[in-house]
């Protein structure tokens, strides 16, 4: 995938992970708690990810 395209991934994915985390912050359940908390982990893998695939 083109630089170009990953910088806009990326950004799309850490906007993401901060809503999440926004949403996190209001959930009053901890079922939802554990929701948000895995779908961070999953955007942090993605982000990470492509992080690692532009070093290269």
């Amino acid at each position: 995938m083109p630089s170009n395209n990953l910088l806009k991934l990326y950004a799309k994915l850490a906007g993401f992970r901060l809503a999440v985390l926004a949403s996190r912050a209001c959930s009053d359940g901890d079922f939802s708690r554990v929701l948000h908390d895995r779908m961070v982990d999953g955007l942090d893998a993605a982000v990470a990810a492509i992080s690692d695939q532009q070093s290269h």
